[in-house]
């Protein structure tokens, strides 16, 4: 069982992490909602203007003016036999991805792509970044945090008694120390 600041460190990241993961759900299953409504106006309005077609070929002697084209009569006449919300939603299904409207993989190749073409030299510098910025920074949040002890240290044993008994004792410290 944890004890401490640290307990509650861990118990206060779980709700932003829940809130985060709540938002993406609701973002991507808006997003596919809408995808499906948009894909049924679509079919919905190919299904309208397609409706004299299916007209026409429903009458014989159209059908056989047709000759090399009445597979097109064919097509019209199996796609109105189709139900247009199973068709959206099959488009939905085949067309999700978890990354947006594109595949991940389609995503990381064109990343690639370009941070080996045009952004190489972007590429380099971030690569720098990550690679030396903790080396170089970590000194300075060190010293920052002994800082920070130090004040600590000091408003909990020096102050409370005694402030010129404490500025008296470091100054003491610091010429045993030179």
């Amino acid at each position: 069982m944890l004890r401490g600041p640290r307990a509650y460190r861990r118990a206060g990241c779980m709700p932003i992490i829940f809130i985060i993961a709540i938002m993406w759900a609701f973002t991507f299953i808006a997003s596919r909602v809408h995808m499906m409504y948009q894909s049924y106006t679509d079919m919905h309005e190919v299904r309208e203007d397609e409706s004299w077609l299916l007209g026409q070929c429903a009458r014989h002697e159209f059908y056989s003016r047709m000759k090399q084209h009445s597979s097109l009569c064919d097509e019209v006449t199996h796609k109105a036999k189709d139900i247009i919300i199973l068709q959206a939603i099959r488009h939905v299904m085949d067309n999700s991805y978890l990354c947006g409207y594109e595949p991940c993989s389609t995503i990381v190749d064109n990343l690639m792509v370009w941070a080996l073409g045009r952004g190489l030299v972007l590429t380099v510098v971030i690569a720098v970044v990550l690679l030396f910025g903790p080396v170089c920074l970590m000194p300075v949040y060190r010293r920052q945090m002994n800082t920070i002890a130090d004040q600590r240290v000091k408003e909990l044993y020096y102050t409370p008694y005694n402030r010129e008994n404490f500025l008296s004792d470091t100054a003491h410290l610091q010429t045993c120390i030179l």
